[in-house]
């Protein structure tokens, strides 16, 4: 009956030395952490120089036409949200 005592705390201690392994894992990988970011801004600036960037009269034309969509649509909005209010009060008059 001795042995099945001593597997069982083998097993225990195993699993306690796994638990302490994954908790301290993290604390093992803390000191590369600079080294891991330092190495993706090293990326990130390597992405952005092959990036095609636009003009600067490109990007006025672009950034104008998107602003000037979107008061269009704020205006069209304005309008219908007025003409629902006037079917509204005309409905409700009667």
């Amino acid at each position: 009956m001795a042995k099945p005592k001593k597997a069982k705390v083998r097993k225990t201690v195993g699993k306690i030395a796994k638990q302490a392994e994954r908790k301290t894992r993290g604390l093992r990988a803390l000191p590369k952490l600079p080294l891991k970011i330092w190495g993706f801004l090293k990326s990130v600036r390597n992405e952005l120089k092959e990036v095609e960037w636009l003009s600067g009269r490109d990007t006025f034309k672009w950034t104008s036409a998107v602003i000037l969509t979107a008061l269009l649509f704020g205006l069209l909005i304005v309008l219908l949200d007025l003409g629902f209010f006037e079917i509204r009060d005309l409905l409700f008059r009667i």
